[in-house]
C-alpha cells in the first residue's frame, strides 16, 4: 500500500515520535512524500525554525520511498486531460534545505561539492504559494457560507462567529450532502483541472463524468 504522508508525519519522524519502519510494516507499505509537504517545509523558513525544517527535509530524504506527482497535475490526469508532467527536482529542494547553513545561502544557492552542483530554494515564492493557497481557500469558504448564513462574513471580520440555528443547520447540512450539491462539487474539480491544463472552459461530457466521479469522490467527500 502507498501511504501518502502529511507534512506532520515528517516532523514526527524527525522528532523520533513516529517510527517509519512501523508505518512501512517491514516493506508491506511504501511511504510517499508530496510536493505540498516540501513546499510547506520550505515556506516560512527562518533562522528560528531552520534546524526543525532541516530535520523534516532529512526525514523525507531518508525515509520517503517516492515523491508523489504534483496535486494539480494529478487532478488533470484524473479527468483525462492532456498536460505536460511538471519536472521539479523535489529531492534536490530537500537536499538544499538540509545542507544550507542559513536562509540567505538557501536563497542564493547551496554548493554541493560531492555532486558538483549548486541548489537553491525560493523561500519567498514558497511563502507566497502557502499564504495564497490558504487565504484563497478560506475566502471562498467564507463567501459560500455567507450566501446561506447572512452576516457570517461580517462576523468573521470582527473576530466573531455566527451560527445557523439547529433547524436551518440541519437543512444546510442535508443540502451539502445532496446529489445536486455533489454534482456541483465534482464539476468544480473539472473546471479547476481545465485551468491547470490550460484549456478553455467547457462542460464535462457524460463519459468524462462517469470516469472521473469515482476518482475524485474522496476529495468531494472531504470538501463537503
Amino acid at each position: 500500500m502507498q501511504l501518502i504522508a502529511d507534512t506532520n508525519v515528517w516532523y514526527d519522524i524527525s522528532a523520533k515520535s513516529r517510527d517509519p519502519s512501523v508505518l512501512k510494516m517491514g516493506g508491506q507499505h511504501r511511504l510517499v512524500a508530496t510536493p505540498t509537504s516540501i513546499l510547506e517545509i520550505a515556506s516560512l523558513i527562518d533562522t528560528h525554525n531552520l534546524n526543525e525544517r532541516q530535520a523534516a527535509a532529512q526525514a523525507i530524504l531518508n525515509h520517503a520511498d517516492d515523491i508523489a506527482v504534483d496535486c494539480e497535475y494529478h487532478l488533470a490526469t484524473l479527468w483525462g486531460l492532456a498536460m505536460q508532467k511538471p519536472n521539479v527536482p523535489w529531492r534536490d529542494a530537500c537536499k538544499a534545505i538540509v545542507q544550507t547553513s542559513s536562509t540567505t545561502e538557501l536563497e542564493n544557492g547551496v554548493p554541493d561539492f560531492t555532486d558538483q552542483v549548486r541548489r537553491k530554494v525560493n523561500i519567498s515564492l514558497a511563502k507566497t504559494w502557502r499564504l495564497y493557497q490558504w487565504e484563497d481557500f478560506k475566502d471562498k469558504v467564507v463567501d459560500a457560507i455567507d450566501s446561506h448564513v447572512s452576516g457570517y462574513k461580517a462576523a468573521r471580520q470582527q473576530g466573531k462567529v455566527k451560527y445557523l440555528n439547529k433547524e436551518n443547520g440541519k437543512k444546510f447540512g442535508d443540502a451539502l450532502k445532496s446529489a445536486e450539491a455533489r454534482k456541483v462539487f465534482v464539476a468544480g474539480t473539472f473546471y479547476r483541472a481545465l485551468l491547470i491544463a490550460g484549456q478553455s472552459p467547457r462542460q464535462p461530457t457524460d463519459a468524462e463524468c462517469a470516469k472521473a466521479t469515482p476518482l475524485v469522490s474522496a476529495y468531494v467527500d472531504a470538501y463537503t
